[in-house]
């Protein structure tokens, strides 16, 4: 967070003191800021468009944002061969990561309707993004019953998504574990109490596990929430935990999914993922992103303290805990902002709650906090969200690889009989031309060998020697006039001169393409 950012959450808190209060209530009652804060309001929903829109122009792109993306979408497509999505770690394949069974199945099933292809492969996260804003939207309304309020909050949302807009939209289906929270917050508005509830609120802990489970924390405010509202506690969470097991064992029966791989690769990557330990800078980032939400909401709950219910304040204490825990889990390698996502879903729940009560949001008196956050916000956007949007557009409009899919579906028809794996090169450009590797695997059941996973892996599981001398009826495809497997991935090495020369003593260069070039065992 930069000083402006600091300094604005500074004035935030000095809202707590009445005597501060009063000093900017004239200051900011004066009209001219009431059409300021009229336009920070429509430019924090216009956040809904921009997201929208560029979601749009995402999907129909055919290119991934995210390097893990590629492996998503190829691993998906293995229930169509009948493959382990966890393999074992003794096995010459190299792709397990340790996203959860329900985002492999998810993606799969939108791919088999769609047809298999890396547009299909985004559907799933597309169309869970905007539920997402949907049902947001509509919590928000049946709360406040407020259009505007309810746009500014769901823009807020946008905005936050914004700032680093490959996470919700990449097809590890953050999204979908986005709209079972913000589906949860929804049925928190209704006062009736039902069985439905209790087997939704279950099933969804067990699909958040099954997809991101450090994601469940966002879910713990609703779950708390509802459950503190009936007589029948202790009953119906066991009656939860019982529908929970039971929905978990359903799952990991699965021949696809081994649940003892599972673990053992959760415990490869975490300690690769920790290797560096704690790291307190990025710690500090995301405790600072979170004081997004939490400011407002400390100064919301003392102004209001005397109107709000105890299941209310126990919602606000377990989004603090929430947020310092995924801060926590989110200060790592790999880590960042992007894990603090799900909570921005309970906290505009309990700013719609504020709202609702009238004594706060609507206090004349704090035009000024109002004012000040507005600034915030919009700082916040600028500063992040709209730099990083352009750049996203920017990434995508200088990756049009049309030409190499043709490329590829060539290739995959003049080598019908192979076993076709997406090489790397030797460089940062042929590492994103390997971002088109599903396609291989789309067309065929190919082998697999994939650097997301093995920038984790490798330094616990080394590679295999044996996989390139038994390398019969094999293909590897490289971008044209490349060296094999000689770059380095985040400054990690993965392929050691004895995998290459190994590498080059089984294969050689056999045709070359436009864009492409095959290289075929030699046995």
């Amino acid at each position: 967070m930069n000083f402006l950012n600091t300094f604005f959450f500074l004035i935030l808190l000095f809202f707590l003191n009445k005597k501060f209060r009063k000093i900017t209530k004239n200051f900011f009652s004066n009209k001219f800021f009431f059409k300021i804060n009229n336009f920070f309001i429509l430019f924090i929903i216009l956040n809904i468009c921009f997201l929208v829109i560029f979601a749009t122009k995402y999907l129909i792109s055919d290119f991934y944002l995210d390097h893990v993306e590629p492996q998503i979408a190829t691993v998906s497509w293995f229930f169509e061969y009948g493959k382990e999505i966890y393999n074992k770690t003794t096995d010459y394949e190299r792709y397990s990561l340790i996203f959860g069974p329900i985002t492999y199945y998810s993606n799969y099933i939108a791919m088999k309707f769609l047809g298999a292809s890396i547009i299909s492969s985004k559907v799933v996260s597309f169309l869970f993004l905007n539920l997402t804003l949907l049902i947001s939207y509509l919590t928000v309304l049946k709360i406040t019953k407020n259009t505007k309020f309810s746009l500014f909050l769901t823009g807020f949302i946008s905005m936050i998504f914004l700032s680093t807009v490959a996470a919700p939209l990449r097809i590890s289906n953050d999204s979908l574990a986005y709209f079972l929270i913000s589906l949860s917050l929804y049925f928190c508005t209704y006062k009736e109490y039902s069985l439905n509830k209790i087997i939704f609120f279950s099933i969804s802990l067990i699909l958040l596990i099954n997809i991101k489970p450090n994601l469940i924390l966002a879910i713990l405010p609703s779950f708390f929430y509802l459950f503190l509202k009936n007589e029948q506690k202790i009953k119906d969470i066991l009656l939860a935990t019982l529908i929970s097991l039971t929905f978990f064992f359903f799952i990991w029966s699965s021949d696809y999914f081994s649940i003892v791989n599972y673990i053992s690769w959760i415990k490869v990557i975490s300690q690769s993922s920790y290797q560096n330990g704690f790291n307190l800078n990025m710690f500090l980032k995301n405790i600072s992103f979170s004081l997004i939400w939490i400011i407002p909401l400390i100064i919301i709950n003392y102004e209001d303290s005397k109107k709000i219910n105890y299941s209310e304040k126990l919602f606000f204490f377990i989004l603090i805990f929430s947020s310092i825990i995924l801060s926590l889990t989110g200060s790592r390698d790999g880590g960042g902002t992007a894990e603090l996502f799900s909570l921005t879903l309970p906290a505009v729940f309990l700013f719609s709650q504020s709202y609702k009560r009238k004594t706060f949001i609507l206090n004349k008196e704090l035009v000024g906090f109002h004012f000040s956050l507005l600034i915030l916000l919009t700082i916040v956007f600028l500063h992040s969200s709209t730099k990083g949007l352009l750049k996203k557009v920017k990434f995508l409009n200088n990756n049009n690889y049309s030409y190499h899919i043709d490329e590829l579906k060539e290739i995959l028809s003049d080598y019908k009989y192979k076993s076709i794996n997406m090489g790397y090169g030797s460089n940062y450009n042929s590492y994103l031309i390997s971002y088109l590797r599903p396609i291989l695997t789309f067309n065929n059941k190919n082998f697999v060998l994939d650097v997301p996973h093995l920038i984790v892996t490798t330094h616990s599981v080394p590679l295999k020697e044996e996989f390139l001398k038994n390398c019969y009826n094999q293909v590897y495809v490289f971008t044209k006039n490349d060296e094999p497997f000689s770059s380095k991935y985040w400054e990690r090495e993965i392929f050691n001169k004895k995998f290459i020369n190994n590498f080059k003593e089984n294969f050689y260069k056999q045709k070359t393409y436009n864009f492409f070039e095959t290289w075929t065992c030699k046995k």
